[in-house]
């Protein structure tokens, strides 16, 4: 590994200069010479805005929030507000869940009643207005208002047992929930030639963990009537349509209209909800995701796609709508977490990429990952998430990737068609997308501590980048590497960039490589009329540094300060540093074209 020098020798005779700025995208689709000239094969924490503007990104916060130890570790994230208060729910492996607010000063806040309140594999939750967050596991349908969790234990049915004789009027009191925040039940009885035949419940109420009381007044007739409660238990909830739709496996339950009661805890037939089961062989298991976007409810299979819209309530009242299948053979796999909204698109991720889905056709946006496909590993979770980063709207996609040096985390990054990677460090597990009325953030999570990703840019993170070999257009001949530079842009940054060249031959060696380690500072170096370094304190005897010039052109002759010319039918440039923050302009090849064949 040569260092960087000083000298240069004197032009030469057919020594040309060739400048790479017309930075794309990532493209591990094909080999690297066969990818297009500005395109990557390898580019890990830059995101490439446009012409000769390659950014470094910023890294994540400090921790905002820590739910502790000896609390399990968080395996699931989703935003959601209450009162348009910005909050994260997080559910650990031990069956217990907090709120953390995704603002200063992000209190953490348990919402778990006991130990192993939920599951401790697989919870989902929606927001219902801006005021509950709904939660489904398979213990059971609950409610959240920030202070008060609730089980939907609804009252589901009642059944007279003495309809009692010569009434004329009569109510019906339901006790009172068990839980603190509970909804009482209502409900009105109907008599028929003096006596109670049914009592039809008004209000199904909420927070009952037993069948409450049912009491009919005046009670000098002796009517008498039991109830049932419901909670239902699944693996998705979502809002659609001013009502609460849930899942479990193959079977559908939707709430009643929000006109009949408060909407979520509802599940009364006679009132417009309702249930059904998939029977169609388009699905092959359960249902893995739902998305409500676009006017739609989205619903997704291993291997399928189907949209439920267009829901009315005809006379009964009975709810109608319609559930056309969009696609039989590209799903979300298992991968739950995967599947989100992107603009006016769908974008889900499963086995073999990345689609979208924009009208009725799914469509493979993710051609350029399929060297990374591979690699990823399937058994793990697959997060996703929109993100601004650097004032683009991206879509980002979280899973292991089973890196030849060992398993870590990554993000593949989609913005304006163009793909790059990005990782937040290796003790990631879980990252969620969130929009707090200004931008919209991505959060992450180790199964402890809570981060904000893509935010300190005071802070590097280490990157890396590896351009399309060049054939300078003559494939045949070989070309004589022999000098390189770059330009950047690095206010307020020290440290060292790796530049790397890279050959490919006809003959062996096939391949060849160089690196040279270039010191970069954007800060001024004073020195006395002695060279001897000169060190400025302000008044509180602290050390000063002073800013020099954030453009910095830096050029090597390899002939003289390195290992040597390098020779080869195809000439690859890259960068690498974990130190240097900054926007990469150009980078630049000095080469001579040699013998042809």
């Amino acid at each position: 590994m040569a260092t960087q020098g000083r000298s240069q020798r004197a032009n030469e005779p057919n020594k040309k200069t060739e400048v790479f700025r017309d930075f794309k995208a990532l493209n591990t689709q094909a080999v690297r010479q066969a990818i297009e000239r500005g395109e990557f094969s390898w580019l890990e924490n830059m995101i490439p805005i446009g012409h000769g503007n390659l950014k470094v990104l910023a890294n994540r916060s400090a921790a905002l929030a820590s739910i502790g130890a000896n609390h399990g570790t968080i395996f699931y994230m989703h935003s959601f507000n209450i009162e348009n208060t910005p909050c994260m729910f997080v559910a650990t492996d031990t069956g217990n869940a907090y709120q953390i607010l995704d603002e200063s000063p992000n209190t953490v806040t348990t919402i778990s009643q006991g130990a192993n309140e939920f599951d401790t594999s697989r919870v989902s939750v929606a927001q219902w207005q801006n005021s509950i967050l709904l939660i489904l596991d398979s213990k059971g349908y609950r409610s959240w208002d920030g202070t008060n969790l609730v089980h939907i234990g609804c009252v589901n049915a009642t059944t007279v047992t003495s309809g009692g004789a010569g009434i004329g009027s009569a109510t019906v009191t339901f006790g009172t929930p068990n839980e603190t925040g509970g909804i009482q039940a209502t409900g009105h009885v109907v008599i028929a030639a003096g006596v109670v035949t049914q009592v039809v419940i008004d209000e199904p109420g909420s927070g009952y963990t037993a069948p409450p009381s049912v009491t009919i007044t005046p009670n000098v007739s002796a009517a008498t009537a039991t109830c049932t409660i419901l909670n239902p238990t699944g693996q998705n909830v979502q809002t659609y349509a001013g009502r609460a739709w849930l899942t479990n496996n193959r079977t559908f339950l939707y709430s009643a209209p929000p006109t009949q009661s408060t909407g979520y805890e509802n599940f009364q037939t006679g009132q417009g909800a309702g249930s059904f089961i998939v029977t169609d062989e388009t699905l092959l298991s359960s249902v893995i995701a739902l998305l409500s976007a676009n006017n739609f409810l989205y619903w997704t299979g291993e291997s399928s796609v189907n949209a439920i819209g267009d829901v009315q309530v005809i006379t009964g009242p009975t709810t109608v709508f319609s559930d056309p299948n969009l696609s039989d053979n590209i799903g979300s796999s298992t991968f739950y977490g995967a599947v989100i909204s992107y603009y006016r698109s769908i974008l889900m991720m499963n086995g073999s990429g990345v689609y979208s889905l924009f009208g009725a056709m799914p469509q493979k946006m993710s051609d350029a990952l399929d060297g990374v496909l591979p690699l990823i590993d399937q058994t793990m979770p697959v997060w996703a998430g929109v993100v601004t980063i650097e004032n683009q709207l991206c879509a980002a996609f979280f899973f292991t990737y089973r890196d030849p040096a060992g398993p870590r985390p990554l993000m593949a990054v989609f913005f304006n068609k163009k793909w790059f990677l990005a990782s937040q460090g290796n003790d990631l597990v879980a990252v969620c997308g969130a929009y707090d009325g200004i931008a919209h953030r991505l959060y992450g999570t180790d199964g402890v501590n809570f981060y904000e990703l893509f935010v300190r840019d005071d802070l590097p993170t280490p990157w890396k980048f590896s351009l399309s070999f060049w054939d300078a257009g003559a494939l045949q001949t070989t070309k004589e590497a022999s000098g390189f530079g770059f330009e950047i842009n690095s206010s307020a940054s020290v440290g060292t960039i790796t530049f790397k060249v890279d050959t490919l031959n006809d003959r062996t060696p096939y391949t060849d490589s160089q690196t040279y380690d270039i010191p970069v500072s954007s800060f001024a170096s004073w020195v006395n009329n002695a060279n001897a370094a000169v060190t400025w304190q302000n008044n509180a005897l602290a050390p000063i540094d002073w800013l020099g010039e954030s453009y910095l052109m830096r050029m090597q002759d390899m002939e003289i300060d390195g290992g040597g010319a390098m020779y080869g039918k195809y000439i690859g440039l890259g960068m690498s540093s974990s130190d240097v923050i900054g926007t990469i302009s150009s980078l630049m090849l000095q080469y001579k074209l040699k013998e042809s064949w």
